[in-house]
C-alpha cells in the first residue's frame, strides 16, 4: 500500500508541488489580507475617534464664544449708548429748552446712527470673536497648551474683542453720526412705509465706508493689559494677530460680513415692523405695506432700536453661513504643521 502511494507521489511530483505551493500562497495572502483588514479597522477607528474628539473640542469652542459674546454685547451697547448718547437732546425736548427743530433734526442724527452703530458693530464683533476663538482652538487642538501659548499671551489675543468695544466702536460711530448728517435731509413730516424704511438702510450702508470700518478692528492694548510679554511671545502675538489680520482682508470674510449685516439689518427691522403692525391705518385695512409712519415718529423707535440687541445676537450666532465659516476657520488651524503656528490656506476656507 506504502508502495502504491510512493509510486503514485514520484509520478505526479509535480503537480504535488504545484498544488502544495499554490495553497501555501493562498494561506499566506489570507494572513496578509486579514492582517491588512485589520490595519484598516483600526485606523478607520482612529480617524473615527479623532474626528468625535476634534467635534467635541469644537463644539466647546462655540458654546464658548456665545457665552462670551453674551457677556461683551452690553458693553458694546454701553460704548454705543455713550458714543451717541441721546440723553441729553431729549431731556432739553422735554423741559423745552432750546430750538424745538433743531433738536429734534439732532435726535433724529442720533437715532439712526445708534441702529445703524449696533448693525455694524455687533457684526463685526461677533465675527471678530469668531476668528480669534476659532485660531486659538485649532492650535491648540494640535499642540499641548504650554508648549506654545503661554495663558497671559492668550488673554492678550483675547483682549482684541474688548480693545475693539472700547477703542474702535467709538470711532465708527462718529463716523457714522457724520455720514448720518450728510445724509438725513428728511424732514420730520416725510413719511416712509416699512419697506421704504428699509430700502433707505440699505442705500445708506452702502455708502458708509464699511471697509474703513473693518480696518479699525485691531484697536491697540488697552489699560486693562497688566501683565507684560517677553519677546518671543511678542513674536507670537505678532503672528496670532496677522492672521486675523490676514482673513479681515480676504473676500470671503467680505462676504460673510455682508450676509451678518443683513441678518442684524432683517432683526432690527423684526422689531420696526411692529410699530408699523400697532398702527391705526393697519388696524383699518391689514395691509403693513401701506402704513406710512412720519419721521418723527420713527425717531423714538429707532433711538431704543439697540434695546434689541440679544435678538440680534442671537440671529447672528445661529445664522449657519457664520457657523459654517467659523467651522471652516477651525478646521484650517487644526491642519497647521507641529512646529509653528502656521497660516491657513484661505484656499481650504469656505467656497461660496
Amino acid at each position: 500500500m506504502l508502495g502504491k502511494a510512493w509510486q503514485f507521489a514520484r509520478r505526479h511530483k509535480t503537480k504535488i508541488a504545484a498544488v502544495s505551493a499554490i495553497t501555501g500562497g493562498l494561506v499566506l495572502a489570507g494572513k496578509l489580507a486579514e492582517s491588512k483588514f485589520k490595519q484598516w479597522q483600526e485606523e478607520e477607528t482612529r480617524k473615527m475617534l479623532e474626528q468625535i474628539k476634534k467635534q467635541h473640542h469644537y463644539e466647546n469652542t462655540e458654546k464658548t464664544s456665545n457665552e462670551t459674546l453674551k457677556s461683551l454685547f452690553p458693553a458694546l451697547i454701553k460704548t454705543i449708548e455713550k458714543s451717541l448718547d441721546s440723553e441729553p437732546i431729549l431731556e432739553r425736548i422735554k423741559n423745552q429748552t432750546g430750538n424745538k427743530i433743531e433738536l429734534w433734526n439732532e435726535l433724529k442724527v442720533l437715532s439712526f446712527a445708534r441702529a445703524l452703530a449696533m448693525i455694524i458693530t455687533g457684526t463685526q464683533l461677533v465675527l471678530l470673536l469668531k476668528l480669534q476663538l476659532n485660531i486659538l482652538s485649532g492650535i491648540l487642538y494640535i499642540k499641548q497648551p504650554s508648549q506654545v501659548l503661554s495663558s497671559r499671551l492668550q488673554e492678550r489675543f483675547m483682549a482684541l474683542s474688548q480693545n475693539f468695544i472700547s477703542f474702535s466702536v467709538p470711532k465708527i460711530c462718529e463716523q457714522i453720526r457724520e455720514k448720518m448728517i450728510q445724509l438725513l435731509a428728511l424732514s420730520l413730516k416725510e413719511k416712509f412705509t416699512i419697506t421704504q424704511l428699509e430700502a433707505f438702510f440699505q442705500t445708506t450702508l452702502l455708502q458708509l465706508d464699511l471697509p474703513g470700518f473693518q480696518k479699525l478692528i485691531i484697536a491697540p492694548d488697552g489699560d486693562h493689559i497688566s501683565q507684560p510679554l517677553n519677546p518671543d511671545e511678542h513674536l507670537l502675538l505678532d503672528d496670532l494677530i496677522n492672521n486675523i489680520v490676514e482673513l479681515l482682508e480676504h473676500e470671503d470674510y467680505a462676504k460673510i460680513f455682508r450676509i451678518g449685516l443683513q441678518t442684524s439689518l432683517s432683526n432690527v427691522f423684526d422689531y420696526l415692523a411692529e410699530s408699523y403692525l400697532s398702527h391705526e391705518s393697519y388696524k383699518e385695512n391689514g395691509l403693513r405695506s401701506e402704513v406710512r409712519l412720519p419721521v418723527a415718529k420713527l425717531i423714538p423707535i429707532l433711538n431704543q432700536s439697540i434695546t434689541v440687541y440679544q435678538s440680534v445676537l442671537h440671529a447672528l450666532i445661529k445664522h449657519y453661513t457664520i457657523r459654517e465659516y467659523s467651522a471652516n476657520i477651525y478646521e484650517s488651524f487644526c491642519q497647521a504643521p507641529p512646529d509653528a503656528i502656521a497660516k491657513p490656506s484661505l484656499s481650504t476656507l469656505w467656497p461660496f
